[in-house]
């Protein structure tokens, strides 16, 4: 199982959160869709024809549907749904790797004065507080037990890894933020999250 969430992780660093949760999908039986408490699945498209599509223009256009079901007949065992919350926070690791791959190219293009933005003492030192929360959080989830409910830390390590990936994405400027550019993975991760840990 672990051999699979760092693929999944790696995925998501390299190729962004679309191809690594079709990899993440790749785990779940044929067919199924894992809903989150609210009722609520985010995976790839396209929307089946019975299916209650509310998926916004942003995910639409990166191959994602967001479809809406009742949470109690597509819920599967908390088992299954547990090692589903794992295999997502490790996705969003990868993401957040991910951003911070393409933080340190951006700001190494970027000069203030003849000097690379990135070697700014300031900007040198949010890189290195983000590589360490990162380190932190892969420690975290390889420690995690999956023989026991782990909602409040994971819920945790998703609040983290979404601190994380804001401050990465303030260093990137507008370019954080447009829908062409980081920023989207950004806000898939972060819409990934609030599908399947919050309520």
């Amino acid at each position: 199982m672990t051999a699979g969430w760092l693929r999944c992780h790696d995925l998501a660093r390299r190729d962004g959160p679309v191809a690594a949760l079709a990899e993440l999908y790749r785990a779940v039986p044929a067919g199924a869709v894992l809903v989150g408490p609210a009722g609520h699945a985010v995976r790839p498209g396209p929307a089946g024809p019975a299916e209650a599509v509310v998926t916004p223009e942003p995910l639409r256009r990166a191959g994602l549907v967001v479809v809406r079901a009742r949470p109690a007949s597509a819920r599967p065992d908390p088992a299954t749904y547990r090692c589903w919350l794992v295999g997502l926070s490790w996705l969003r690791l990868g993401v957040s790797a991910g951003l911070l791959d393409a933080a340190r190219g951006h700001l190494s293009g970027r000069l203030a004065g003849r000097q690379p933005l990135l070697h700014q003492q300031l900007v040198k030192g949010e890189l290195a507080d983000a590589v360490i929360e990162q380190l932190d959080l892969r420690a975290g989830l390889a420690g995690l037990d999956l023989d026991r409910p782990a909602g409040d830390r994971l819920a945790d390590l998703h609040r983290r890894i979404t601190g994380t990936d804001r401050a990465v994405l303030r260093l990137l400027g507008a370019a954080g933020f447009t829908v062409d550019g980081p920023g989207l993975a950004g806000y898939l991760s972060e819409l990934l999250a609030d599908v399947y840990l919050t309520s």
